[in-house]
């Protein structure tokens, strides 16, 4: 589906749309242009959208009622209209009962029909059947298929205006998504070709994307990203991301280049347990440790280097807070006495 055939299917329908705060005024026209419809916007959520979040918007409108829900806007925008469409379906009063289902979320087929429209290229929240949302501090991943879109539209206007910096933030994020679903213990043959196929549209581009963006590039990123989240979808995430949610709740550092500066501590670990030799091969390299070389220098060229260990104020809090799950389907099997270790020296 395109933009147009969005606009012509829902004439004269009542669409509750949920964007960002800021960013939607860069492509509002573009949107609302010849759409003939009822649209309700809600902004009313964090940059990681929290529970609290979730139940305020039930308080305040009642999303039931809407023939269609439009997420549009980065992951976390996309994140907050799949976990509306998922609590639709339920009638809840207290914090508790959506806090059960936020850990141990239904599987069922979506009754609310569900569109969503990325203005960044990196979540792949498009792609796949997670919610991240927060309960305080504590991140989850709200995953059942039933927030699967109904559609997804992938137009590269709502990247045309993307930021330097933020256009950076998502492209490697996108990249870590593909490279982790690719080494993961829960990836497949084909979640492996998808990895694969998202890395030869990202890898070669994402230096030109930051630096001096076109209509092409900013098209292949966008269709790399939408890739990545499909083969997260299947494989999930793994050690780098595991350690990055500390760093971006405790420290504000955006989540694609939170998971970016831990990746290449896993890179030849993982390696003893996963042949990377596709992985090197789009990456120009002959051997783990240039591949590790090779991505910090990548993190460097697009402005986003720094040492975690450096940003922290306390080692022992940043390990103890990993995400365990995430830890799990890490092909190399972590131990918490390997950490300090892991995370000590910097190449």
């Amino acid at each position: 589906m395109n933009l147009s055939e969005l606009k012509n299917k829902y004439q004269n329908k009542s669409i509750l749309v949920f964007t960002n705060k800021n960013s939607f005024k860069f492509y509002q026209d573009y949107f609302e242009e010849d759409f003939e419809a009822n649209l309700t916007y809600y902004r009313d959520f964090q940059v990681n959208p929290k529970l609290t979040d979730v139940k305020k918007c039930f308080e305040s409108i009642n999303p039931k009622d809407f023939d269609l829900i439009i997420g549009i806007g980065g992951g976390s925008a996309m994140d907050f209209a799949k976990a509306i469409s998922y609590y639709c379906h339920y009638d809840l009063n207290n914090y508790q009962d959506y806090l059960d289902h936020l850990k141990s979320p239904q599987q069922f087929e979506n009754k609310k029909e569900l569109i969503l429209i990325p203005t960044t290229s990196g979540s792949g929240s498009e792609g796949n059947c997670f919610s991240v949302i927060y309960d305080e501090f504590e991140k989850y991943s709200l995953a059942s298929k039933a927030i699967y879109p109904s559609q997804v539209i992938l137009d590269w206007k709502f990247v045309e205006k993307l930021p330097k910096k933020i256009t950076a933030y998502t492209a490697i994020d996108a990249i870590t998504h593909a490279l982790e679903a690719y080494w993961a213990k829960g990836a497949t043959n084909e979640s492996r070709e998808i990895s694969i196929q998202a890395l030869e549209l990202l890898v070669p581009n994402i230096r030109n994307v930051v630096h001096s963006p076109t209509q092409l590039l900013r098209e292949k990123i966008m269709k790399g990203a939408f890739l990545a989240g499909k083969a997260i979808d299947t494989a999930k995430t793994t050690a780098p991301h595991a350690f990055s949610y500390y760093l971006t709740t405790h420290y504000n550092i955006p989540h694609g280049q939170a998971v970016a500066i831990n990746l290449h501590y896993f890179i030849e670990l993982n390696g003893r347990y996963c042949d990377l030799s596709a992985i090197r091969k789009i990456f120009g390299v002959e051997s783990d440790s240039k591949l590790r070389a090779e991505w910090i220098q990548l993190l460097k060229d697009i402005e986003l280097y720094l040492n975690p260990i450096e940003v922290v104020e306390n080692k022992n809090d940043f390990f103890k807070a990993v995400n365990t799950e995430r830890l799990g389907n890490n092909p190399y099997p972590l131990k918490s006495s390997e950490f300090e270790s892991i995370f000590s020296t910097d190449k």
